[in-house]
């Protein structure tokens, strides 16, 4: 298997390439697709895909858009886009070997984690579980029904639109799933352990749900 601390891997995507670490630990029993679009969260991205690892989850964290993309404020908000890009990352993790039998997850942070409910939505069963951190639901409240993975959505509880934004699509789903709000956080998550609280719950999240025996097969 590859080494925990990471193996750098490029991903070709017809029209970019995209760029991630993948980690894959000895006694990984399943599949943690990280992604990032704005690269200001890329070093919280990369804490939470070294954690993952010791819960025996292999995780790839990928930025989806590359430096000059993610300059334009448009293309982070570029729904389509970000999950066309997501679902062919999604794609080359199943055709890797060792990895291609293990539950896939999807871990989106920021407008990544629409994107993630969005491809969930649309592979349905062959998602097991989705992690959506400071994501923007709302924007995809059409495909919501279509979403039958367990759903985690974690905000900071300083962050009031999105923590509202999120509320009201908590409700809307219909799946096994949580809300967490993280005290005192703000949007960027700056404040002491916002991380690592992030952290634990979407590692307990999947540890629960990528499992063999509880997510059957992918």
């Amino acid at each position: 298997m590859r080494e925990q601390s990471g193996e750098s891997v490029s991903i070709n995507v017809d029209d970019a390439i995209l760029e991630g670490v993948l980690r894959v630990p000895d006694d990984a029993e399943g599949t943690v697709l990280l992604a990032c679009a704005n690269h200001q969260r890329t070093p919280h991205a990369e804490y939470l895909a070294d954690l993952l690892p010791r819960n025996s989850l292999a995780t790839l964290r990928v930025d989806l858009l590359n430096p000059d993309e993610d300059a334009l404020y448009e293309d982070r908000l570029n729904l389509e886009l970000l999950t066309d890009r997501l679902a062919r990352t999604a794609g080359w993790i199943k055709g890797q070997a060792g990895l291609d039998d293990l539950p896939l997850g999807l871990f989106g942070v920021g407008t990544s984690g629409t994107s993630a409910l969005a491809l969930a939505a649309s592979l349905r069963h062959e998602i097991s579980a989705v992690v959506a951190w400071e994501g923007r639901p709302d924007l995809v409240e059409k495909l919501l029904r279509f979403v039958t993975a367990p759903t985690l959505l974690i905000v900071g509880g300083e962050d009031q639109l999105v923590r509202q934004l999120n509320e009201s699509v908590y409700a809307q789903l219909e799946v096994e799933k949580e809300l967490i709000v993280i005290p005192g956080a703000t949007h960027r998550f700056v404040e002491p352990r916002a991380v690592e609280a992030v952290g634990e719950r979407a590692a307990a999240w999947f540890s629960a749900h990528l499992t063999p025996a509880r997510a059957g097969v992918a």
